[in-house]
Formats: structure tokens, sequence, C-alpha cells
């Protein structure tokens, strides 16, 4: 019994259906999870908010078929598509119509999914924060609450910065801390994207541009090589000192962001904080162009921009051009949101197959009778990673040893 129900859906094109098919075949670990780990998750009450997109999808659809119940609400009118949300609520997922809304709307979208089931979720599956601070809201109450999952590095932080590392309510599992999650999405897949969607922004030739990367964590120091990799002069700006350090015994230049912005022509940032900021503008060369790849739009001054200037374009699909009263341009691409997701459709289905299929193995991991019963903030036991790992290394028909 629920208590609040969806609108009527729309039907889904064929198109949609065909795209969620095609991702389906890429997307081997979820799938066969179906099979290996059917019931798992019987009984259990899922809320979750992230990126509506097909990939998304096939988890919803994993997670639906080891025995869960499903409420989803998504994190950004941006990185969600309308298609699959047809999809989803055809085949009885509740999303709620205000779903990719900000603001407002988006604060209202999640307490409607944390209020779907008649007491609350079982487990909660967050990407961002958003969700998990709002179930940590004073006048909230969740009797059943087992533990949660977040994905990304930026909502542990938010997380850390307001609880602390032990003052959550109930035990939550950090993914982003994840090797396997590191090594296939964070250096790999996204970095990938994020590059291949900067070129398809701005439509200029990278090779030979000075490309400074601000934070070189997971995939800083991913979206680093690979604009090595395309013959860029890169950059890196650190705050953190043995971080920075990597950065140069790696082969890279470093320098303070200030400094670094009068020479760029290309700008990513990929901290999970805040970044660039205002008063950074005055220190920018005219025709830099700015890129996120962080999960949160403030990781650049668009707001400032916006304001600062005299006149405001979009040049083409993904590029809009920003005029300063004292003639400087600076361009900024995907709206300073995460540029793979609001420019292309995000890292490849083979990618995100992994990380979600990481997600599940932490809700099993908390229903375990090995799992965290005490509030905190606790990893994924490797145990947990090298199974998933052996099983996509069989599914490749790869043997090691």
């Amino acid at each position: 019994m629920t208590s609040t129900s969806s609108p009527e859906p729309t039907k889904p094109s064929q198109q949609s259906l065909d795209a969620l098919a095609w991702a389906e075949e890429q997307m081997t670990l979820l799938t066969g999870l179906r099979g290996d780990e059917r019931g798992a998750l019987a009984g259990q009450r899922i809320v979750m908010r992230g990126h509506i997109t097909k990939e998304s999808a096939v988890q919803v659809r994993t997670l639906r078929a080891l025995g869960a119940e499903i409420a989803w609400c998504a994190s950004s009118p941006v990185t969600t598509d309308p298609d699959i949300v047809a999809v989803m609520t055809c085949e009885g997922v509740h999303i709620p119509p205000d779903a990719p809304g900000e603001g407002r709307a988006g604060e209202q979208a999640i307490q409607d999914v944390l209020d779907h089931f008649g007491r609350g979720p079982t487990l909660l599956l967050d990407e961002g924060g958003d969700l998990l601070l709002a179930a940590h809201a004073d006048d909230r109450e969740l009797p059943d609450i087992l533990g949660a999952v977040e994905k990304t590095g930026s909502g542990m932080v938010r997380l850390k910065q307001r609880f602390g590392a032990d003052g959550t309510k109930f035990p939550v599992l950090a993914v982003d801390t994840s090797y396997l999650k590191h090594v296939v999405d964070n250096s790999g897949g996204a970095p990938q994207s994020v590059v291949e969607c900067i070129m398809r922004a701005s439509g200029t030739l990278l090779a030979g541009r000075t490309f400074v990367v601000a934070g070189f964590g997971g995939v800083g120091s991913g979206i680093a090589r690979r604009a090595a990799g395309l013959g860029c002069r890169v950059i890196v700006t650190e705050v953190r000192p043995t971080v920075a350090l990597r950065a140069l015994v790696e082969g890279f230049e470093v320098m303070r962001l200030a400094d670094a912005l009068q020479v760029a022509d290309v700008v990513c940032t990929a901290t999970g904080e805040q970044a660039v900021t205002a008063a950074h503008l005055p220190h920018m060369r005219s025709e830099i162009m700015l890129a996120n790849a962080g999960h949160f739009a403030d990781e650049l001054p668009v707001a400032a921009l916006r304001e600062a200037a005299v006149e405001v374009k979009e040049v083409r699909s993904g590029r809009t051009r920003y005029l300063l009263p004292d003639g400087r341009v600076i361009t900024v691409l995907g709206n300073g949101d995460m540029i793979n997701l609001a420019v292309g459709e995000g890292n490849p289905s083979e990618v995100m197959d992994v990380t979600f299929a990481t997600q599940i193995a932490a809700l099993r991991y908390l229903l375990s009778e090995t799992g965290p019963r005490e509030p905190g903030v606790f990893s994924l036991p490797v145990d947990y990673e090298e199974e998933l790992a052996q099983r996509k290394l069989d599914l490749m028909g790869l043997a090691v040893g």
C-alpha cells in the first residue's frame, strides 16, 4: 500500500524502448544479477534519487527483478530523459510529476518519494546527497530504514560536512570510495565522456591548446591524461599538497588556479565542490572555455557571469558566449551542468553497468548478516568488489590467475 500515486503514464516511444533494450545488451553484470541474485531484495522499499537515463533504468529493472519496490526522483532536469520516465512509469515505477524539478520543485519531489510508501523506505539510494539530507530532517521519521548508499564523492562531502563521520541516523555506504568504481568509472568512463563532450560542445580542435583541470582526484586525473593524449598542454590546479605533488610527478604542470586561468584555453572542473568562483572572473583570459565534470553546477560561477555580462548568446547547442563590459569573451559549455550529461548521454553503458552493480552490491551488504547496523559512514568490503570484478571478467571471457 502506498500513500501517493503517479498520474496516468505517457506511452513510451518505440525509439526509447529500443534504446533501453540496447543498453540492457551492454549491461551484462546487471542483467545477470536478475537470475543469480533473484529475491535478494525481496520486500525492500527503495527510494532513490539520481539521473534518469536508459542506464539507470536498467538498474531499476534489476532492483525490481530482485524483489524491491521503487520510488524514484531525478537529481536534475538536465539529466532527465523524458522518454525513459515514460517507460518507467508505464512499468509501474513511481516517479513524481515534478521529478525533474530544481529548487522548490526538486525538494517537493524528494518529499514525494520519501512519503510514497506507507511506513517509508527501508533503503535509500542517493546521488549527490539531497535525498540523504532530507531523510535526516528533524521532522522526518523513517521507522523501517536499514541504511543508504551514496554514489558520489560530492554527496559524501556534503554529508560529512553536516554530520561528521558518525553522526548519521543510519549506516551509509560510500561507493565512490570503491576501487572497482574508481578504476572503471571515475578514472575510465567519466573522463572519456567528459572530454568527448567538451570537444562536441566547443567544436574546436583541442590539440595544441592549454587545458586546465581543476581537481586531480579520480575523475580529474583521468581527464588530464586524456587531454594530454589529445595533444593538449595540461595544467593541474589542486588545493591538496599531496595530490598536487602526485600530479607533478605524473608529468603535469601544477599552478594556482588564478594563475592558470590567465593562460587557459579550456578549464574543466572536477572537484566535487565550488571551484571557480566570481572572484576568479578578473583572472580569466578572453576566449576561455569553461566546463564542469562535477555533480553540481556551482563548480562554475555561471550566475555571476550572467549578471556581469552585457551580452549572453548561445552560439551553438551547449555553448554559451558571455561578453563582459571590458570586451573579454568567456564561453561556458553545457551551461555549467555536468558536461557529459548536459551535452551527451553520460558514461558508456558498460561503465554504468559496473557502477550500478556496485551500488546493488552495497545494498546487499547492508542487508547481510555482517553488514553495518550502527549509524556512520562505511565502505564496501573488498570481497564484494572482487566478486563483481570476477563476474565481469567471466562475462568477457577472460581468465586471471
